[in-house]
């Protein structure tokens, strides 16, 4: 969750810093959310990797 939270603040940050308005601004929020998630599932399946095979 902290990924998406900050992969989303990050992106309100770009858009700010380059003044983007309307879909610009739009696209930047999205994009940032969809980064979030896909750090998020990367972070997922690398941690899997290492706690499956501990397990019995």
């Amino acid at each position: 969750m902290a990924l998406c939270a900050g992969a989303f603040a990050g992106s309100l940050e770009l858009a700010n810093a380059m003044h983007l308005t309307g879909s610009g601004a739009a696209g930047a929020r999205v994009g940032g959310v969809l980064t979030g998630f896909a750090a998020a599932g990367c972070l997922m399946v690398a941690v899997r990797h290492y706690i499956a095979p501990t397990r019995v």
